[in-house]
């Protein structure tokens, strides 16, 4: 519908871990899981903040601008602290299971970006458990949410 509507303002993740998170997704004595249907990018119009190297969105041109398209993207990210704006913190009683992930593929690194940019935002929040899986048949995603749920 998005891109048939040819007005695509996103999905706000990252103000939703910011302001909402805890809120619908954390309740206390219980195990709280989250799964995040994503193409792995995040931007929505309104929330493009910018900290030093750190934002609260990526998108493909995004990467392209930090340059991180080259095979040393993972020393570039940790030598110049590129990632996503921590949203909150103490995120430990959170589970997350991102899915969906369709990196560009006019990079051939952009899925292990796109990875790193997510695991290390989870763990800036203190996030315990999380994975991401690639974008897959909707009838395999039935099994991968489950096995991630049956792992303890």
């Amino acid at each position: 519908m998005a891109i048939e509507d040819n007005s695509y303002v996103g999905s706000d993740t990252w103000r939703f871990f910011k302001n909402k998170i805890k809120d619908y997704c954390i309740d206390d004595n219980y195990r709280n899981i989250l799964v995040i249907l994503t193409d792995g990018y995040i931007f929505h119009k309104n929330s493009k903040i910018e900290e030093d190297n750190k934002t609260s969105y990526l998108t493909p041109q995004t990467i392209r601008k930090f340059k991180l398209n080259t095979g040393n993207w993972q020393e570039k990210i940790e030598k110049e602290n590129f990632g996503f704006i921590p949203a909150t913190e103490n995120l430990q009683n959170l589970e997350i299971l991102v899915l969906g992930i369709n990196p560009d593929n006019k990079n051939s690194y952009e899925q292990d970006v796109i990875e790193k940019y997510w695991s290390d935002w989870f763990n800036s929040m203190k996030v315990n458990k999380y994975e991401s899986k690639n974008a897959s048949l909707p009838s395999n995603m039935d099994k991968i949410i489950k096995d991630f749920i049956l792992k303890e």
